[in-house]
């Protein structure tokens, strides 16, 4: 900080070299001592600082269960559950490997890895799972903070600004408290410790510097495909801001594409190995730009899409943990919010080339580079990805949105005596600062469950037929959990029902949602209901085993043991170890009064789970019947 109290700042390339960010360092350098100079004069306590920042508007999150995909990545996962000697095969395996196979998979071993030690150490109690998370969050915000240290020498009460929003906005709730979430955590993390060495290496030239920082973008990369943004931002970052000697730009960019080639390498050779990398379709259900009738009305909906981004940006409420049909309705170019979204975008994008062109360093600029960098892999504009919106999709992008408020608020600071302008700095950043902490603790509490989360998201979208399906899957679990209490299963039953109806309401084509109904009408006792649900979502999925179960169930309840029976047979036929179907399909014939033909699916049972009572119980029956069957005969 003694270069800020001269007349004159210049960065520390040579004192012909214009100086960064002139308006701040004007600013700064009349601040005597006891001023902002004391305040950020110690990078060590900014940092406890946020670490603290970061613990407090996080730590309720400990509190939380499972929720969303913790299920399909960690306790549902085989090769997480097999704890760290399965980390080799996960290398070699798709992401849902372990959980569902899937023709279009991903590869992202790190956060595998990662969940697979975890749960090593903490079993499936989710409080340790949590905590790590905040730890990763906080590396996260850390960093951060000193990559902008170094990338903007001098300038630390910037630096600590940018860092402090980004630790306490509202957007990266989901991001912490979703457990999966990890994955974007470490390819943040990651990348920008490369970011920090290539930033070292561009100074000073040391070849080990490189070569951290490529293994760290590889372990990016291999964390999730947020990373591949580098791509494009780092080339530009050094070419526009850091201008480092050429040899050490080339440098640079060629370990960028190599790597990033690499990990391309590796994600087809693994997901080609496993058939899990057929060409990706993304369905309606998932990302309802999928149905746009045309390119016109996808692009304009795409746009409205960033312009609630950048509304989540600046007011971050309400939160969702998803946005799916019918939340953003399609749109076109008439609509006036899609015309001002796009206008924000030029602007940002006309502002960043025009500073390019005249060889200016601007921060306003740097800000627009890291936040249109990231966002354009999501945007939905050159292509479609795996979900019409959602916030963990701006974790990147939102350090470019706190860097240009960062730069706002010590632009808003008068240039008056020490003590109000350091007053006059907290007057203006603490307000918002408690304002983002108490959303974010209020959100966190809203992830404790599956049901609290989609229950309050619901509420906020009603119109949303995911958040219901979410809701209805998470109340049919707690009906089962409450085995023993009739009246309260009953109630549940009820309860997940009308949710099941409303999310069929707004997608009729939706087969889980239809299932949920099929499922939830059959424990009701509503067997006419069960069977039409259970008929609609076989017409969309045939090869569903659960749905065509609760079927044959309906049908079995209604005294139409035939056709229960015909369901039973089918189910088999295409799922030959599915030893519940094979003891519905006894079931049925032991009422039909077919004794013999009860038999042999019972006997087979009892070859696949030899410890049916159930089985063993219906195959006694069988016999006797057979028997008095055979003492009756003439």
């Amino acid at each position: 900080m003694k270069q800020l109290a001269s007349s004159k700042f210049t960065p520390g390339r040579g004192s012909n070299a214009p100086p960064l960010f002139l308006e701040e360092s004007h600013y700064m350098t009349d601040i005597p001592a006891k001023g902002l100079r004391v305040l950020f004069d110690h990078p060590g306590k900014l940092a406890l600082w946020l670490l603290l920042a970061c613990v407090l508007s996080f730590a309720n999150t400990l509190r939380n269960d499972f929720t969303l995909d913790d299920d399909a990545v960690i306790t549902g996962n085989s090769l997480v559950t097999d704890g760290l000697h399965s980390i080799p095969e996960i290398f070699q395996r798709p992401f849902l490997y372990g959980s569902m196979r899937d023709s279009n998979d991903l590869y992202r071993p790190m956060p595998l890895a990662l969940f697979a030690a975890e749960h090593s150490v903490f079993g499936e109690h989710p409080a340790g799972f949590h905590a790590v998370n905040v730890l990763l969050f906080a590396g996260c915000s850390l960093l951060l903070f000193f990559f902008l240290m170094v990338l903007l020498p001098g300038r630390s009460s910037l630096a600590f600004i940018a860092s402090l929003l980004f630790t306490l906005h509202p957007i990266h709730t989901e991001v912490v408290a979703n457990i999966k979430s990890a994955d974007e955590l470490l390819c943040f993390l990651f990348g920008f410790a490369a970011l920090w060495c290539w930033l070292r290496y561009a100074r000073n030239g040391k070849l080990s510097l490189l070569v951290a920082a490529s293994l760290l973008f590889l372990f990016s990369l291999l964390s999730k495909e947020s990373a591949y943004c580098f791509v494009a931002l780092v080339p530009l970052l050094f070419f526009y801001w850091e201008k480092p000697a050429r040899s050490r730009l080339t440098a640079i960019t060629v370990s960028v594409l190599v790597l990033a080639g690499l990990a391309l390498a590796l994600r087809f050779a693994v997901l080609n190995a496993n058939q899990a990398n057929h060409p990706f379709y993304i369905s309606f259900s998932e990302n309802s730009l999928a149905a746009a009738p045309n390119a016109g009305v996808r692009i304009a909906t795409a746009i409205l899409i960033l312009g609630w981004y950048l509304k989540l940006l600046v007011i971050p409420w309400p939160l969702r943990a998803d946005y799916s049909f019918n939340t953003i309705p399609l749109s076109s170019f008439s609509d006036g919010r899609v015309l001002l979204a796009a206008a924000a975008y030029l602007f940002f994008m006309g502002y960043f080339l025009w500073q390019l062109r005249q060889k200016r360093k601007d921060v306003f600029a740097l800000s627009i580079l890291f936040f249109l960098g990231p966002l354009v892999l999501v945007s939905n504009l050159f292509f479609l990805v795996g979900a019409t919106m959602a916030e963990r999709f701006l974790f990147f992008p939102s350090v470019g949105f706190c860097l240009a408020i960062a730069l706002l608020l010590v632009r808003m600071i008068k240039q008056q005596d020490a003590v109000l302008t350091q007053k006059r700095l907290w007057f203006i950043l603490g307000p918002i600062a408690l304002l983002f902490a108490g959303i974010s603790i209020y959100r966190n509490a809203e992830w404790k469950d599956n049901y609290t989360l989609a229950k309050a998201d619901l509420a906020r979208t009603p119109q949303s037929f995911r958040l219901a399906y979410y809701l209805t899957s998470a109340t049919l679990n707690r009906a089962h959990e409450a085995q023993g209490d009739t009246a309260l299963q009953a109630a549940l039953w009820r309860e997940a029902s009308g949710y099941a109806l409303r999310s069929i309401a707004i997608n009729p084509q939706y087969s889980l949602s239809l299932a949920q109904a099929g499922a939830a009408f059959l424990n009701l006792h509503r067997f006419d209901s069960s069977a039409y649900y259970s008929q609609r979502a076989l017409m969309l999925h045939p090869r569903d085993s659960f749905v065509r179960n609760n079927l044959a169930g309906a049908y079995f309840q209604m005294g139409r043991y035939r056709e229960s029976a015909e369901q039973c047979r089918i189910n088999v036929e295409q799922f030959p170890e599915y030893a519940r179907a094979y003891l519905n399909l006894g079931a049925c014939y032991l009422r039909m009064g077919l004794p013999d033909s009860a038999r042999a699916p019972l006997q087979q049972v009892l070859l696949l789970t030899p410890e049916d009572q159930t089985a063993a119980y219906f195959l006694s029956v069988a016999n006797d019947m057979s028997r008095q069957m055979q003492a009756h005969k003439p």
